[in-house]
């Protein structure tokens, strides 16, 4: 893991957008929201909150400034991750898995840069996904489109 991954953001971090798109500033205002959850708080108290809070915390991981999103995504990912071997409701497990793999596909179309230093990382959870769309986390195809499809667009849009 690189560094950015290993500690909590700094309030540095979250003004660095210089490996990132120039946001606009409906992200800029979103980012600023996004803040007042986050900052300071440890991968554990985010990842602790997600089952109460999950769209909260979630929607604001699609255009964080890289170091903080390669540390949060790593909460996420360990959320989505323990689903088969937690109690949760069917509702949860599609809402929560599809959601990840959405940001994950934002972020490899709109920033494949950040996302492929990472890649590497999160891949066994997003194989996990695409094994599973329809057994483990109820992802109907017709509904939420192929996972595996979108699993090979985010693979090629990180080798680019």
């Amino acid at each position: 893991m690189s560094n950015s991954q290993k500690r909590i953001p700094t309030e540095e971090d979250w003004n660095n957008w210089k490996d990132d798109p120039p946001p606009s500033k409906t992200i800029l205002d979103g980012i600023n929201f996004a803040k007042e959850y986050y900052i300071r708080k440890s991968r554990g108290q985010i990842t602790s909150q997600l089952d109460n809070h999950f769209s909260l915390y979630c929607d604001y991981l699609y255009d964080m400034p890289k170091n903080v999103f390669h540390y949060y995504i790593f909460a996420l990912e360990e959320h989505i991750s323990s689903i088969p071997n937690r109690k949760t409701t069917l509702d949860d497990r599609d809402y929560h898995a599809s959601a990840f793999m959405n940001i994950i596909e934002h972020r490899a179309e709109n920033n494949p840069k950040s996302l492929k230093e990472i890649i590497h990382n999160i891949l066994p959870s997003l194989e996990l996904i695409v094994e599973n769309q329809e057994k483990i986390y109820d992802l109907d195809i017709d509904l939420y489109g192929n996972f595996k499809v979108k699993l090979q667009n985010i693979k090629a849009l990180c080798a680019e």
